[in-house]
């Protein structure tokens, strides 16, 4: 017997992917996976926006992890998500 695949291709518009990470405003440029650098359970979105670093000419964006404050209510249910690094506005 053998155990069935549960899969789909996920769309999502960009705005709204760039709004859950808290960089709205910005612009998606490519997201994807890196076989040659492979880190599991990973995917790398390159986004343009101005709290990120500059990426002086001729060189590639440097690779980031965004650090993100959860907020709670009293019954332990999910209020908010706050990016705090890049801070905005930098």
């Amino acid at each position: 017997m053998s155990k069935e695949l549960h899969g789909a291709v996920i769309q999502l518009d960009h705005k709204l992917l760039l709004e859950m990470l808290d960089f709205k405003g910005g612009e998606i440029r490519r997201i994807y996976t890196d076989d040659a650098y492979f880190i599991p359970n990973h995917c790398n979105i390159l986004i343009e926006h101005p709290d990120l670093p500059v990426v002086p000419p001729a060189e590639m964006a440097r690779p980031i992890t965004p650090a993100y404050t959860k907020y709670f209510g009293e019954n332990g249910g999910l209020i908010s998500i706050e990016r705090t690094n890049p801070p905005k506005g930098g």
